[in-house]
């Protein structure tokens, strides 16, 4: 990693040198007027990059230094010129920690239903004055419908994992607490729990911050039209082998299900604590 900073480091250092040379070979006054060969060139661009691109770049660098210093929990180099806020890199692009509020967002003060806009951050949001980030970092389950999933089927597995992890939440919570291989099996099929101490980095519901910190079901992966063409063609090709039924497909994909949980929980350890 050491080296690839060093690379990110040495591609800062060109940058600059070409401003620092571009703004040393320009012309004003009389001098740029009677240089004709400065009629026929873009003094808008530093070689193949224009100004503006520069800058993006060293934003672009810094911004891939200062991530990769968090995956790997180093520290940031003094090269980076420009750290977001005086916030940490864990606390800017943690899942799991900070808040998703930047500098540029409105003012927001946090209640049990999530961030809520404050009078003054209505007032900077409708004169544009300040606006959120567009991205989304909370529930998973909640993310926006892909154009690769099925829209129905995604909002009634929504419904059907929230009824059942709303009314079996503790059950569910009790089976991947064990130690034994029904435990390590169930943290197979359910979906693991956030830290408790952790921080959502989208506005949710307080309800919807407790069930994300325990283990629950999930099966939004069912409403992929990939997932559905794979389900399909097994049904398929096992229809013109064995002329299984669909009963019988439904019982072979739970056996498959059960098997794969099994030889799961025999080669890995328990990752819930």
């Amino acid at each position: 990693m050491k080296a690839i900073l060093r690379h990110i480091e040495v591609a800062k250092q060109a940058l600059s040198a070409q401003e620092e040379s571009f703004n040393r070979s320009r012309k004003s006054g009389m001098a740029a007027i009677l240089d004709i060969s400065s009629w026929f060139q873009d003094e808008g661009s530093m070689g193949d990059l224009s100004p503006s691109e520069v800058k993006k770049v060293h934003t672009y660098l810094d911004t891939a230094a200062t991530n990769i210093c968090y995956i790997f929990e180093i520290e940031v180099p003094s090269f980076v010129s420009r750290p977001v806020s005086a916030l940490s890199a864990f606390e800017q692009t943690s899942f799991l920690e900070g808040s998703f509020l930047s500098d540029s967002s409105p003012d927001c003060a946090e209640t049990e239903e999530g961030f809520t806009l404050t009078p003054l951050g209505r007032h900077q949001l409708m004169n544009k004055m300040r606006k959120f980030d567009v991205m989304y970092q909370g529930d998973p389950d909640l993310q926006p419908i892909r154009s690769f999933e099925n829209a129905t089927l995604v909002r009634l597995l929504f419904h059907f994992c929230n009824f059942i992890n709303t009314q079996y939440g503790p059950n569910i919570q009790n089976l991947c607490d064990r130690n034994d291989l029904i435990g390590r099996m169930s943290q197979v099929y359910f979906a693991p729990p956030l830290p408790k101490g952790s921080k959502m980095s989208s506005p949710i519901s307080l309800t919807q911050r407790q069930t994300l910190q325990r283990p629950r079901l999930s099966l939004r992966l069912l409403a992929s039209y990939r997932t559905l063409v794979y389900l399909g063609l097994l049904y398929l090709v096992l229809s013109l082998w064995r002329g299984i039924s669909p009963v019988g497909y439904l019982f072979c994909l739970i056996g498959l299900v059960l098997l794969y949980g099994f030889l799961h929980a025999l080669t890995h350890r328990s990752s819930i604590k």
